[in-house]
C-alpha cells in the first residue's frame, strides 16, 4: 500500500490538492515443475511534472520549399494527476535439459490491461484548423484524457546452452480513449526482437547483439500522422575482470 498527497499552488489558478491510496496485490502459483503462473493488480498515482504543466517555447521546427514553421508548447496549469488501475496475468514455462544436458528453454507470456483516469498525454494541434496552409501542427500541449485504456501482451522465448543464448520476443500495446473510442497518441508500435548473447572466460566477458523491428504505427487519432516502421541494431560488450567489482561496458 502506498499513499500520495499532491498539492499545487499557483497565483493565477488558485490551489489544487489531491491524495490517493495505491494498493498492490500479487498472486503466485507454481502449477508444475515447469510452469509458474501469476496475477497482479496495482494502482498507480502520478502527479504532473513541472515540465508538463508549465513548459513553453519551441518544441520542434520544420522547413520545406523555403517556408519554415515551428511547433510551440502551450502551458497547462490545470493539468490533473493521473490514476491507473493495472491488471496483469503471466505464465512462465521453463524446461531444464530441454534438448540436451545443460540447456534450458523458457517461454514467458504476459497479458495486461491498464485503465487510467486523467491520463497525461502530449497532444499536437493546429492553432487554426481551417487554414489552407496547414502542413504541420504548430501547437503542443499536455492534456488530460478523462478515461483511457491500454491493453496488450508480450511474448518472449529464450534458449540457453552453456555460454550461448538466443531470444525472440514480440510485444504489442493498444491504447484508446474510452469516451470517444479514438486511438491514443504516443503509443508504442508493435515490436519484434531477436537477440544473441555469448559469455567467455568464466562469464568475465559477455558479447551480445539485438535487432528490434518496430512496425508502422497507424493506430493514431483522427487527422494525426502515422509513423513509418524502422529497425534498430544494438551491439554490446561487457567485461568484469574482478568478479563483478569492476565492470566495463560498450554499447553501439
Amino acid at each position: 500500500m502506498r499513499y500520495d498527497n499532491y498539492r499545487s499552488k499557483e497565483k493565477s489558478q488558485g490551489n489544487y490538492s489531491e491524495h490517493h491510496w495505491s494498493p498492490s496485490l500479487a498472486l503466485l502459483w507454481k502449477a508444475t515443475d515447469w510452469l509458474d503462473l501469476s496475477a497482479r493488480y496495482n494502482e498507480a498515482f502520478r502527479a504532473p511534472s513541472l515540465q508538463e504543466k508549465f513548459t513553453s517555447g519551441n518544441h520542434f521546427g520544420y522547413s520545406s520549399r523555403g517556408r519554415a514553421t515551428s511547433n510551440k508548447f502551450v502551458s497547462n496549469p490545470n493539468l490533473k494527476p493521473e490514476v491507473a488501475k493495472n491488471k496483469e496475468i503471466s505464465a512462465y514455462f521453463h524446461f531444464d535439459n530441454f534438448i540436451t544436458q545443460n540447456d534450458k528453454a523458457e517461454l514467458t507470456t504476459t497479458f495486461f490491461q491498464n485503465d487510467v483516469k486523467n491520463l497525461i498525454n502530449l497532444e499536437t494541434n493546429y492553432s487554426n484548423p481551417n487554414s489552407a496552409f496547414n502542413f504541420m501542427p504548430d501547437l503542443s500541449q499536455y492534456r488530460n484524457i478523462a478515461n483511457a485504456r491500454l491493453r496488450g501482451f508480450e511474448l518472449e522465448g529464450k534458449y540457453s546452452f552453456n555460454n550461448l543464448s538466443f531470444a525472440l520476443s514480440y510485444g504489442q500495446t493498444r491504447g484508446k480513449n474510452k469516451n470517444s473510442g479514438e486511438y491514443l497518441e504516443n503509443i508504442n508500435a508493435d515490436k519484434y526482437s531477436a537477440a544473441i548473447d555469448y559469455a567467455l572466460f568464466a562469464n568475465a566477458l559477455k558479447l551480445g547483439a539485438r535487432i528490434s523491428y518496430y512496425a508502422k504505427q497507424d493506430r493514431v487519432p483522427q487527422d494525426s500522422p502515422s509513423y513509418p516502421s524502422y529497425t534498430l541494431t544494438d551491439l554490446t560488450a561487457s567485461f568484469s575482470p574482478l568478479s563483478g567489482s569492476l565492470k566495463i561496458s560498450v554499447l553501439i
